[in-house]
């Protein structure tokens, strides 16, 4: 808490965040960890296929790393392993690969 404008700022966006009653104290973690991250990507209830959460789909992204665009990138918070392949490894220039 810097000054009164910075937890004057902190209290507005906790008050207008909404937390279900349902929630469990890991879930309320992982939202505020979210709510942390910078360059984070977001969704929200209304982004869920007509399945809801018990979906299987991955999620692929387009980005930019080092200049280059890089295509078909796999988001997957619950692997335990990434895989960059070689191709993409050379296209971003990464010192040492």
């Amino acid at each position: 808490m810097c000054s009164e404008a910075h937890r004057n700022a902190l209290l507005k966006m906790l008050n207008l965040a909404y937390v279900p009653q349902e929630i469990s104290v890991n879930q309320l973690e992982g939202v505020m960890a979210n709510v942390s991250t910078r360059h984070g990507v977001g969704f929200t209830n209304l982004d869920l296929p007509p399945e809801g959460r018990n979906h299987n789909k991955a999620l692929h992204i387009t980005m930019e790393c080092k200049g280059a665009v890089l295509s078909h990138v796999l988001v997957d918070t619950g692997s335990s392993l990434n895989v960059l392949p070689k191709q993409i490894l050379r296209k971003i220039d990464a010192e040492g690969s």
